[in-house]
């Protein structure tokens, strides 16, 4: 399995679809990836806050910022 060969410091290089990817490519595309998850985590919750404090109105009848009062 390649997570278990590549994707972390000392593993081997990478190959897919014709390219080589270093150990140092992989670890960069690893925190990409990583980081690319946790804002998605991070907007889900956003969406899902305004969602369930206005689950009776329209977000956008309802007002952005009026669940602070």
């Amino acid at each position: 399995m390649s997570a278990l060969e590549s994707w972390q410091e000392g593993g081997k290089d990478f190959l897919s679809n014709g390219r080589t990817f270093s150990v140092e490519e992989q670890l960069y595309i690893n925190r990409q990836a990583c980081s690319a998850w946790q804002v998605g985590i991070v907007f889900g919750q956003f969406w899902h806050i305004y969602g369930v404090r206005t689950r009776r109105q329209s977000i956008f009848s309802h007002g952005v910022f009026r669940n602070m009062d």
